[in-house]
Formats: C-alpha cells, sequence, structure tokens
C-alpha cells in the first residue's frame, strides 16, 4: 500500500499554478525493499572534485540527497547512469553507512542533486520507485534538482512510481536535445494507474535565457508528468499535481510536454493536468550568462547549442511552438464496461476533464506551428450485463453508457500578436459520450472547453493567424451537447502586464527544500 501525503513547501521565485511517455526504464537491477545493500555503504554523499559523474546506485535517507558539486562543470557521459534510491533512516550508522538491518530500502526513488554552472547530461538518471516481478511499483518517484547556468540534456531523467516525482531545472538557459526526455509519472497501487502525475519545473533568471526543446523531424524531446487525480482544489506549492512550469526569457519549443489524465481505476479521475509556460522577455546571450572561460571549461560546443541564434539579446519575451511542439493536457478516455466469464465485471466510468494551459509572453508574441490540446476524454461504452456466449439476444439488463469529459481551459496571454495555424490547432473539445448497447442511446457528450486570447491590444486584431477552424471548442458527441466558448479579452493595463520588458529584474536562485517522498509502507 502506497500513500501520499503533501510534501513540505519549497522555494520558488514565481508562484506555482499546477500539470505533464514511455515505459519506465531501471537503470540497474533493483533489490526489493527489505534486501540488505551492505554493511559500510556511504549515504547521503557529497561527491566533488570532479567533473564527471561517475555511473553507480547512490542512497539516501529520506530529506537527504547525494550532491554532485564542481565550480566549474560536471558532465554524465553517453552510456553513464545514476541510479537513486531511499534507505531507511534507522539503517544508517553515525558516520553515514549502511549497517546490516532487515529494512533497508524503502521503496521510493533516491534524491540527485547536480550543482555547477554548466551541467550536462547525456546518460540516464533514474530515481523511479522500486518495482517488484510484476512491474508494480512499491513507492513513489524521486526527485532530481539541478542548479546551473546553463544546461545541456540529451539523456533521460526517469522519476516515476505509485506518484511521480518531481524534476527541477533551476537553470538561466537549457538545451533539451530531440533524444532527451524527462518523465515523472503517477502509475498508482498495484498498477490501476490512480497515482499522481510528478513535477517538472524549468527555469530560475526568469528575464534571461533561452529555454530551448528541440525536435528533429523524426524524434522530439519529452517531458511528461502524466498522472491521474489532478484536481483543481489541489494545493498550490506542493509537490501534488500534475504539473509542467516553464519560466525563461524566450520559450522555443519543438517537442512534447504531456500532462495527460491516464487510464485509471473505477475510483480514478483521469483528468488533464496543468502546463505553463512564461517567457518574460530580456533574453541574454550565453556568453553573457557564463563567461567565454566557463564555456570553454564546460565543453559547451556551437552544435550543441542548436537553436543559439535565440540566444541574442532581446526585450521581446517570446513563445514559439515548432510544427512538431505539442503541448497536451487531455482528459483520459473512460474505461469500457465488461462482463468477462468467470470474473467481476468492470463497469463503465467517465471520460476525464482536459486540463488547463497556459502560456504567457506579456512582452511579446506566440506563435504556434503545433498543437495545444485540452481536450476530454471518451466515456466509457455501455453493453449488455450478460458477456457470456450462452445469453440469448436482447434479454439482459443493459449497462448505460458513459459521459464524455470536458474540455479544459487554455489560456493565451500576449502582448503583440498570436498567430496559431492549422485546423484544430488549438483545442479545449468536450469527449465523446460512451457508444450504446444495442437499442440505447448515447452517453452525455462532454461539454466543450473555454479558449481565452488575452492581449495587449484588441486580441481580436492582433491575432492574424487565428480563425473559426484554428480553435475548437465543440462539444462531443453525444446527448446533451454543450458547445464551449472562445473569449478575446483586451489586458486592462497591458503596460502593467508586463512589468519586466524594459529593465530586468534578477531573481534569488531558488533554494527547493522538502523535495523528499514519504517511505513507501
Amino acid at each position: 500500500m502506497v500513500s501520499r501525503r503533501p510534501l513540505s513547501r519549497y522555494f520558488w521565485p514565481i508562484s506555482l499554478a499546477a500539470s505533464v511517455a514511455v515505459a519506465p526504464t531501471s537503470v540497474f537491477a533493483d533489490p526489493m525493499p527489505g534486501d540488505a545493500i551492505g554493511s559500510g555503504t556511504q549515504v547521503n554523499q557529497t561527491i566533488s572534485g570532479s567533473n564527471t559523474v561517475n555511473s553507480g546506485t547512490y542512497y539516501n535517507t529520506p530529506g537527504g540527497s547525494t550532491t554532485f558539486t564542481s565550480n566549474t562543470s560536471l558532465t554524465l557521459p553517453t552510456g553513464g547512469a545514476v541510479r537513486g534510491l531511499e534507505i531507511n533512516t534507522a539503517t544508517v550508522n553515525s558516520n553515514g553507512t549502511f549497517s546490516n538491518g532487515s529494512s533497508v530500502l524503502t521503496g521510493n526513488g533516491g534524491s540527485v542533486i547536480f550543482n555547477a554552472p554548466i551541467v550536462k547530461l547525456n546518460g540516464t538518471v533514474d530515481v523511479s520507485a522500486l518495482q517488484n516481478s510484476a512491474g508494480t511499483y512499491l513507492g513513489n518517484g524521486g526527485n532530481v534538482t539541478v542548479n546551473s547556468t546553463y544546461y545541456y540534456q540529451s539523456g533521460k531523467i526517469y522519476a516515476n512510481g505509485a506518484n511521480g516525482g518531481s524534476v527541477f531545472l533551476n537553470v538561466s538557459s537549457l538545451t533539451m536535445t530531440p533524444d532527451a526526455a524527462i518523465y515523472a509519472k503517477g502509475f498508482g497501487q498495484a498498477g490501476d494507474n490512480s497515482g499522481a502525475g510528478g513535477v517538472v519545473l524549468i527555469g530560475k533568471d526568469k528575464n534571461k535565457g533561452t529555454i530551448d526543446i528541440q525536435g528533429d523531424g523524426n524524434k522530439t524531446a519529452i517531458i511528461d508528468t502524466s498522472g491521474s487525480s489532478y484536481t483543481a482544489n489541489q494545493v498550490i506549492g506542493t509537490v501534488d499535481s500534475n504539473l509542467i512550469r516553464i519560466e525563461g526569457g524566450l520559450i522555443n519549443l519543438n517537442g512534447v510536454l504531456l500532462a495527460n489524465g491516464m487510464k485509471t481505476a473505477a475510483n480514478g479521475n483521469g483528468n488533464g493536468g496543468q502546463i505553463v509556460l512564461i517567457a518574460n522577455g530580456n533574453t541574454k546571450s550565453l556568453d553573457q550568462v557564463l563567461t567565454a572561460q566557463q564555456i570553454a571549461d564546460g565543453g559547451i560546443s556551437p552544435n550543441e547549442i542548436a537553436s543559439n541564434k535565440l540566444l541574442a539579446s532581446t526585450s521581446d519575451g517570446n513563445i514559439i511552438l515548432g510544427n512538431q511542439a505539442r503541448v497536451l493536457a487531455n482528459g483520459q478516455n473512460g474505461t469500457n464496461a465488461s462482463f468477462p466469464d468467470n470474473a467481476p465485471p468492470i463497469l463503465s466510468t467517465a471520460g476525464g476533464n482536459g486540463g488547463k494551459i497556459t502560456l504567457t509572453a506579456k512582452c511579446g508574441s506566440i506563435e504556434n506551428k503545433g498543437e495545444i490540446q485540452a481536450n476530454g476524454g471518451k466515456g466509457g461504452d455501455g453493453r449488455r450485463t450478460c458477456g457470456k456466449s450462452n445469453c440469448g439476444a436482447n434479454t439482459s439488463p443493459i449497462i448505460e453508457p458513459e459521459a464524455g469529459g470536458k474540455g479544459g481551459t487554455i489560456t493565451l496571454e500576449f502582448q503583440k500578436n498570436l498567430t496559431s495555424l492549422g485546423a484544430d490547432s488549438i483545442s479545449a473539445k468536450g469527449g465523446d459520450g460512451g457508444d450504446p448497447a444495442q437499442g440505447n442511446n448515447p452517453g452525455n457528450a462532454g461539454a466543450g472547453g473555454k479558449v481565452i486570447l488575452l492581449g495587449g491590444n484588441d486580441p481580436s486584431k492582433t491575432s492574424p493567424g487565428i480563425n473559426k477552424n484554428s480553435i475548437n471548442v465543440e462539444s462531443g458527441r453525444g446527448k446533451n451537447q454543450v458547445k464551449g466558448t472562445v473569449a478575446f479579452e483586451q489586458v486592462s493595463d497591458p503596460k502593467a502586464s508586463c512589468p519586466s520588458c524594459e529593465t530586468p529584474t534578477p531573481t534569488p536562485t531558488p533554494t527547493p527544500t522538502g523535495l523528499h517522498r514519504h517511505n513507501a509502507g
């Protein structure tokens, strides 16, 4: 049984707003909770003196961490693998080493921190929870924190678990190549997919640097915090929401952000999470953030910064979504009714609601060549209650189909203009009602959501690429259809909405605290 409680609040220079898939991967064959690791193994280490991060399994107690630090740069090489696991405090000696005991691992992922002016993760960092032989997670995902001026990632970060973990990239500028991925997914207890998705926060000096998440035509970088239990009343400022929040001077996205609701058990809701992108302007070129010598010492080459042309100084805080960009906070489809032979019946469930997506370019423009979706999921299908082969036709009771999920809310705030090309490129559709059993009606349609265009000037005149085909807030198919709304709103005081356009305001370096997950048990 894995429980979850709100974590300690952590410092972040911006207010949190709340949410973001590939099968989880274990770097090493993991021991099970209760296995002795071996006396004398060091825990809660601080490792310095080398620019290369060595592969291995690293352990920390709840509230502790493994910290890699350098005053120049840190690199996890291609093929390198760091595994983080949490151990029981009672098994640790006063000198910080293991003693033999019957209860060593908690099942939770560990906490790993990288501190250096330049951090390059080309290998794999895995702080996912342990899994049993059936693939069920035995604890919650752990935590990965990067504190750097420039961050480069071509590898993978995994923080999956019964509830997703957290990834904090406290960086001024970032490049994620098309091979890079971050997963902080919540899979629930006993594999029922009812766990809360994790959290990914990116950005430190919000008026500096470019957040560049890339695609190359064949593949894309991905950030995924999918889970099932996001709700609008979750506590803001704690790690208890499906959340992707990215803040920088300029945001260039040609990858995929996912905060979808996952398929759930009967008691899950499958709602989409929340994604927030904020471009504040005053982008600084990389050589203004770091000295030339630091760049050389960190081994950064021009071809590793594919979008370095975007790092030029500018007062425009733009959000650019390329033609491979996908920003998705969709509700999950409901479960279809099923009555398998010699097994308990599986009832149908409603589709999950679309989540909430906010893109804010207070000082600049939003250019969307990709997809922004917060659609509701399809309702579960109904059926006759007898699924066995000896049932007579049209004689058994009917399980009604379920309703589709509601479309979510998409808010696009911009100072200059908004372009979005292609049909349904901005979509908050309601989910279809479930398909009926023979002779019955479909389920209720999910209501369409809401798209808000919030401009510094009249947004109906500063959105040249927006037309009736670009935005879809239609109801789903089924009974009781309700179309959503598109609202063109003007900021009452455009200058007040863009206080940092002219003069950058220094931001203190965030120091996240309370980043550990509690023990599984």
